[in-house]
């Protein structure tokens, strides 16, 4: 494997450049550059997408996104951020599907959040806790779900499972101040 061609580094460098001093345009013109010369690299099609997200340009988000996707179905970012944006594009389900993927192959922790959300946004809030309860399965010291699961459950009237919640979290930030 020889590593991708100069060219197509040289292009990526520069937008990466622009694109932190936020300078999207040029930032997405030298990664659509780097593409020319390495049009099979999942992370230059997944900087590109990011960058057009930010910009608002959802369709060639969309379609730069999915191309990661595509040549790196492994990989969680691209995923992540193509939820996102089939979301802004009122493409729920789709958004659900990507997450989904993410929680089977067990890759990214932001899924939980993002799926729970999205369930929320759907006013289904049964699922957005069942959602975060296998997160607290397969993370039971994240105190930030912690807390987003004990509001849910008190806003559908289940106090004593908030309580629960509450009571982890408070025995955790004894723990965290012995350490």
């Amino acid at each position: 494997h020889r590593g991708p061609p100069p060219k197509a580094l040289q292009h990526y460098a520069l937008g990466v450049l622009a694109w932190q001093e936020g300078d999207l345009s040029e930032a997405r013109e030298h990664l659509g550059i780097a593409l020319v010369f390495d049009p099979h690299s999942s992370w230059l099609h997944l900087a590109r997408g990011r960058v057009a997200f930010e910009q608002g340009a959802l369709e060639d988000a969309e379609a730069a996104l999915e191309a990661a996707v595509k040549l790196a179905p492994a990989s969680a970012e691209p995923r992540l951020v193509l939820a996102r944006v089939y979301v802004l594009r009122g493409d729920n389900d789709r958004a659900v599907e990507q997450l989904e993927a993410l929680l089977a192959a067990q890759r990214h922790d932001q899924a939980f959040a993002d799926l729970a959300q999205l369930h929320l946004v759907r006013d289904e809030r049964q699922a957005a806790i069942a959602v975060l309860e296998a997160w607290a399965q397969r993370q039971p010291d994240d105190l930030a779900m912690l807390r987003q699961r004990a509001v849910l459950r008190l806003e559908l009237g289940r106090a004593a499972a908030a309580w629960d919640d509450l009571a982890l979290l408070a025995e955790a930030g004894q723990a965290r101040g012995r350490d």
